[in-house]
């Protein structure tokens, strides 16, 4: 099931919305994929997306949240380490030879039941 932009996403802040936004994009990209609606090939291309997109959002949420809280106080340690665990993960993800790669996203959170279900058909 595609992801679908509303309130319970809406931060409030237009930049990050507006890249939240693009996230949401990404992740129907890759439920695509599990669906059968994008080529093998377009895995590569989805992923590097991802990689880059998380990166330069990360830099800007940074930005913005180091302008309103030290950068030591626990919810901006927090977050930034999130940042880094997800980003070392899609790193790792990208790494494993393409069959891993479709069990991996099998068993993501972020695809829907029905998209685990396909990507594991095409394992």
């Amino acid at each position: 099931m595609r992801l679908v932009w509303g309130e319970k996403f809406r931060t409030g802040i237009r930049e990050m919305d507006l890249q939240h936004q693009g996230f949401i994009e990404i992740v129907n990209d890759l439920e695509d994929f599990c669906q059968g609606n994008a080529a093998q090939a377009d895995l590569d291309q989805i992923l590097a997306q991802l990689s880059a997109y998380a990166e330069f959002h990360f830099e800007t949420k940074e930005a913005l949240m180091g302008n309103h809280l030290a950068e030591t106080t626990p919810h901006y340690l927090a977050h930034s380490n999130a940042h880094a665990r997800f980003s070392e993960h899609i790193q790792a993800f990208r790494k494993l030879p393409k069959a891993e790669r479709l069990a991996a996203i099998a068993s993501l959170p972020a695809t829907s039941q029905i998209g685990r279900a396909s990507c594991r058909e095409r394992v």
